[in-house]
């Protein structure tokens, strides 16, 4: 057996752990001090505030423009707490991910601990439940202790652990400290004094001490029960106990090996724990075997070991061999040692590791966490019908527990008996498509091991669920609901009904062996089209009630973005489009399309530069039809569908990345506003409808699909498997736009100084130099000033300005303004006045300017091939023949 010991000295500090006596009521009073103030710090810093199941939205999150209110998924890796049981509440802690989520499963309810920009990386609580700890790994980690009544944060640590975060985190048994294990490499070790109020987090650090590489990664952490200055932690190979006071910590380290045994390998350590002997503790391994370590008395400690004063106190004591299998878990509780394994087998042993009891919670599925009722048995309750495995066959007497497994399947295993309710059953794998109802309130989502779910998000009920045993890619509803269309990895498509997900038609023959990446139907019930990862579109059609495949074409060589159906002018004939990478907007010919050939009506390319990231149909708030789809550039732009003309260019929402998809939220009733729900990267947002440009039109909420009624957007996270239901408030989202003011004044935030600044004045003083320029610089006369500028002049005060528009970009400038009256007569515009050249200036130029590294990437392109060492430098004769050779047709100035 290896032993080794480390120790860091901190500064000193005037206070000790003894002189911390107070009561649960004297913490709690500590932590709400000035519970307005604490509030309002909470307001102002991250937005956090709970939200009950019934949407009532706290006072901490009101000004939101959305609010999530009830979350799907679970994150099995973190495990899962037993909070409250009583018979009129039973609440269960655990993470979706990046909310915390206080369950209560007797009233089917939700309460959202949201205050994590990351996903939730390990959560604990305190032994009375009254505390609940969240914390996340990444860049800017946070760790928040909440109070379990309120669902309130009383202490938020940002930026722990940089740049890696929290990998392991536990709660002292007398509630006053808190242990942290960094994620990264070398792994710190800190002891938090988190009761300390209004101080920084430098303050509450007691102890800290850096862990040696080589003891690998530490998963979990636990204090004592009995002290609160001694803790353990363990890798797969390593076991370290801990001792500590104020500004100093020890440890000592035991390695797992073949050769501390005269059995064969222990297996990998899964899971430790104090035994309720806190001399002893438990780890369980991946070869079925309970490791007990033991403190060594002073009559076992040699010479050697007292001029280490604590060092090598602890050792190897015995092996139990209790299964074949992994043991996933193990827990203490009253007199009772309880392991779980990866055959979803319970088992409850004595303290000296005989077997009590053992009973199968879940088929086949790995038991990873176990958590006891606090609620003890009362003694007019120790009547139990099941008896353990001793001679004497006593009555087998625990509390209610709750187990979570591998298949992210939560059970309730009720108090004296082994009789096992399922609680909760989400997707242990990624959610990989999401479809809502356009009718109804229901949901249908889709997961990779090829199981599909419908869900009324109105009583929060799974309606239907089958397993079709093949990786699902995409899903999509009928535009009145009538059909359900699926796509597979395999290429296979289904046609079911939305109900009972039978199958209504599947193809005969196999059109594709790629992955289906898009579906859709048209309103008429008549066309059902579907696009792979080869880039090519196929045509169903509806004959009489038979759905016969008319054919494929491969009409883009980038990516398939978008695939949509609109309606035609009349509503008689519906359109198919489809866009792509290569920016190519694609209408198809439905009309003309025969079996075996899929025509194309018009292929048309959106851009210049940019690339085309979504696209979708725009409501009829206009008399001529019109799509909106947003590039690259952080643009939004209009087009029309007949003329493939834009229309109209915006700068869209700029919060962090291009916004990535769309949807058209549905009006909730008449007087509403149109609003746009969007994804950019991890944010979600609306941003109000006919897009002008202005700041106050967007407006995003960090983390991140749309209901029939318009009053909720879905968000899916694919990768951590979770489903944000968000409630919409328009009312905080029309407040937020009359924030901004009107005409000019919102536009002008976007300007460096704003109205009164260098920029704007210079753009004042163009407007003038216009005007001596058309009545001649020598003039003599009174000099008429107008308020106006010709069109044809744009160009010229943009390179004013210090944007240089490429001649495509000049031309959708002049387009739109001459484009721009709204009267009646719809006569084209010939001046444009200060602000609408302005709205022209925000939208159209780069939103971040020109980056350094766009222009050393354009002398990159522009280096001759000969040339292999790079050199951001080139001559005029190189670049001359550039543009003579590659470059596009140059217009004259």
């Amino acid at each position: 057996m290896m032993s080794s010991s480390g120790s860091v000295d901190l500064h000193e500090k005037n206070e000790t752990p003894s002189e911390y006596d107070d009561t649960e009521e004297q913490i709690r009073r500590d932590m709400y001090e000035d519970y307005e103030e604490h509030l309002q710090m909470t307001e102002n810093s991250r937005n956090f505030g709970s939200i009950e199941s019934d949407h009532t939205v706290t006072p901490s999150i009101i000004h939101q423009a959305m609010d999530m209110s009830w979350s799907i998924g679970l994150n099995w890796k973190n495990p899962v707490i037993f909070l409250k049981d009583f018979p009129d509440t039973k609440t269960i802690l655990y993470s979706s991910g990046n909310t915390g989520i206080i369950y209560d499963f007797h009233l089917n309810s939700q309460k959202l601990l949201r205050g994590h920009t990351h996903v939730i990386s390990c959560t604990a609580a305190s032994e009375n439940r009254m505390w609940l700890i969240t914390a996340s790994r990444g860049k800017d980690a946070t760790l928040n202790i909440w109070d379990m009544k309120s669902g309130v944060p009383v202490r938020t640590f940002f930026n722990i652990h940089p740049p890696h975060g929290v990998y392991a985190t536990n709660i002292s048994i007398d509630r006053k400290y808190l242990a942290t294990i960094s994620a990264g490499l070398p792994q710190i070790v800190v002891i938090w004094k988190w009761t300390v109020t209004k101080q920084t987090d430098k303050d509450v650090e007691v102890c800290s001490v850096t862990l040696d590489r080589t003891f690998g990664m530490q998963k979990s952490v636990h204090f004592s029960p009995a002290d609160a200055h001694c803790l353990m932690s363990s890798s797969a190979t390593y076991m370290i106990f801990y001792s500590w006071t104020v500004g100093l910590m020890q440890y000592e380290v035991l390695r797992v090996s073949k050769s501390d045994l005269a059995v064969g390998p222990p297996g990998r350590i899964l899971k430790s724990v104090f035994h309720m002997d806190p001399d002893f503790a438990l780890s369980c391994t991946s070869k079925g075997n309970v490791i007990m370590w033991n403190k060594k008395s002073p009559l076992q400690i040699s010479n050697e070991d007292n001029d280490l004063i604590w060092h090598k106190l602890w050792r190897m004591l015995k092996l139990v061999l209790i299964d074949r299998l992994k043991i996933t878990e193990i827990v203490v509780i009253d007199e009772f040692i309880v392991t779980g394994d990866e055959k979803g087998f319970i088992r409850f042993h004595d303290q000296s590791m005989h077997l009590l009891s053992i009973f199968q919670a879940s088929k086949s599925e790995a038991i990873v966490s176990i958590s006891f009722s606090v609620k003890p048995v009362l003694a007019t309750e120790r009547i139990s019908d099941v008896t353990d495995l001793t001679i004497q066959g006593r009555q087998f007497v625990t509390r209610d527990l709750i187990f979570c497994t591998s298949k992210a399947v939560v059970g309730h295993v009720f108090k004296n008996t082994t009789k096992v309710k399922p609680i909760l059953h989400e997707s242990d794998v990624p959610i990989i498509g999401l479809a809502v109802h356009p009718l109804k309130t229901e949901l249908c989502w889709a997961s990779q091991s090829g199981l599909i779910r419908l869900w009324d998000y109105k009583d929060k009920v799974t309606l239907n669920e089958k397993q079709l045993g093949t990786e699902l890619t995409t899903i999509s509803y009928h535009p009145n609901g009538k059909f359900l269309g699926i796509g597979f990895r395999s290429g296979d498509v289904w046609i079911t009904d939305p109900l009972s997900l039978d199958i209504i038609w599947r193809p005969k023959f196999t059109f594709t062996n790629y992955p289906i990446r898009f579906c859709a139907f048209s309103m008429n019930r008549q066309y059902f089209a579907c696009t792979d990862d080869s880039r090519a579109t196929a045509l169903i059609k509806n004959n009489e009630n038979s759905w016969e495949i008319i054919g494929k074409h491969r009409s883009h060589y980038g990516k398939v973005l978008s695939l949509f159906f609109v309606n035609g002018s009349s509503n008689s004939q519906p359109r198919l489009f489809s866009l792509g990478e290569d920016k190519i907007l694609v209408e198809y010919d439905l009309v003309g399309s025969v079996p075996s050939k899929v025509k194309l009506k018009q292929r048309d390319c959106l851009e210049q530069s940019a690339i085309p990231l979504t696209i979708v149909a725009y409501p009829s708030i206009t008399t001529e039809p019109l799509m909106i789809y947003a590039n690259s550039q952080y643009k939004l732009k209009l087009i029309n569908m007949a003329t493939r003309q834009c229309t109209k260019l915006v700068l869209g929402p700029v919060f962090g990345s291009p916004v990535q998809k769309m949807a058209v939220l549905p009006q909730s009733s008449k007087k509403d506003n149109w609003f746009l729900a969007f994804a950019a990267g991890s944010l979600v947002g609306l941003q109000m409808l006919p897009p002008t440009g202005n700041p106050y039109s967007s407006m995003a909420i960090e983390t991140v699909g749309c209901s029939s009624d318009g009053m909720h957007i879905f968000t899916l996270d694919s990768v951590n498997s979770c489903i944000g239901m968000w409630a919409v408030h328009l009312q905080v989202m029309n407040a937020y736009y009359n924030l901004g003011g009107v005409g000019m004044s919102p536009f002008c935030t976007l300007l460096e100084g704003g109205r009164y600044g260098k920029i704007f004045r210079e753009l004042e003083n163009y407007f003038y130099y216009i005007h001596l320029t058309k009545q001649g610089e020598d003039c003599m006369e009174s000099r008429a000033v107008s308020r106006t500028v010709p069109v044809e002049e744009i160009p010229f005060i943009m390179r004013a300005l210090g944007f240089f528009p490429s001649q495509y970009e000049i031309d959708l400038m002049i387009n739109e303004a001459t484009h721009s009256n709204n009267s009646k007569d719809k006569s084209l515009t010939t001046e444009v006045d200060i602000e609408m050249f302005l709205k022209l200036y925000i939208n159209h130029r780069p939103p971040f300017g020109v980056q350094l590294d766009e222009v050393e990437l354009a002398f990159k392109n522009l280096q001759m091939e000969k040339i292999h060492t790079y050199v951001p430098a080139i001559s005029k004769r190189d670049l001359l023949s550039h543009l003579q050779s590659f470059g596009k047709f140059l217009f004259a100035i």
